[in-house]
């Protein structure tokens, strides 16, 4: 009686997430004409292409002319997907690993700092971060495994990028995946959680792989290196997407009219 009188104050609930909402309206009782899908807004104007850096971050990190770049932008723990990720290019023959770079953009999970100020990492993240670095000395994939510190100023290295991978075994609604989309990149996402709704059902704006399933996202892979012309198809659509439902003045005036509307 408690809870259901505690949700019967509530006014209006806000999700960027249609998966979110449909599992409120299962779960909670809060009435369907109460919930809201109001997008993440972003602020577009900070993605910009720039050729001549995205040129200096290839050239930096040995990306041949030829490879796609596959990279991931995340902080390296387990539950992000990233060892299988890695384990990806185990799938790909020596032809198709040739043409392909994997760049892993981010740090192990921080937990604290020790007395002279250097981090204390998660131990299942750290364990993580060493297997990739040994597996990057294995002959087969050293120069297919990059890695990058955690990026401040990040946008430039999506742009760098060919393709965004996400492969966490059950993300919310990605802001990462929206960024990516925002810089004209398609999306190698997991079949969970918000995931599908950003990258579309049917490869409108990427592709999506089984979670935990490091074959699977070797196809995802595989697609790109087969049919590389949807990188740019894809790409466009999920700039137009990402622009049009996660806009901050259309975000901002959604909330606005809520807000007044109560």
């Amino acid at each position: 009686m408690f809870i259901n009188g505690f949700f019967s104050k509530v006014d209006a609930l806000c999700s960027s997430s249609e998966n979110i909402l449909e599992d409120v309206k299962k779960n909670f009782p809060i009435a369907a004409e109460k919930l809201h899908l109001i997008r993440y807004g972003r602020k577009t104007e900070n993605f910009k292409h720039d050729g001549l850096k995205r040129q200096e971050l290839r050239d930096k990190y040995g990306a041949r002319i030829e490879q796609i770049v596959f990279g991931t932008l995340c902080r390296i723990d387990p539950g992000k997907g990233v060892r299988e990720l890695v384990q990806a290019l185990e799938y790909l023959n020596d032809h198709e690993l040739e043409k392909t770079q994997l760049w892993i953009v981010g740090d192990p999970t921080i937990i604290g700092k020790n007395p002279d100020g250097t981090p204390v990492f998660e131990g299942p993240s750290e364990e993580l971060s060493r297997w990739i670095a040994e597996r990057m000395e294995n002959p087969r994939y050293k120069d297919h495994i990059v890695r990058i510190p955690f990026q401040k100023n990040y946008v430039s290295y999506i742009d760098a990028l060919d393709v965004f991978a996400l492969a966490s075994y059950n993300e919310t609604y990605s802001l990462s995946v929206l960024d990516a989309m925002m810089m004209a990149k398609p999306v190698i996402g997991t079949n969970a959680g918000g995931t599908p709704e950003q990258v579309g059902l049917h490869h409108e704006r990427g592709v999506l792989a089984e979670p935990k399933d490091a074959e699977s996202l070797s196809q995802a892979f595989r697609h790109y290196l087969q049919r590389p012309e949807d990188i740019q198809i894809q790409g466009h659509k999920a700039q137009e997407w990402s622009l049009s439902k996660h806009n901050w003045p259309v975000t901002q005036e959604a909330f606005l009219s809520l807000y007044k509307s109560i």
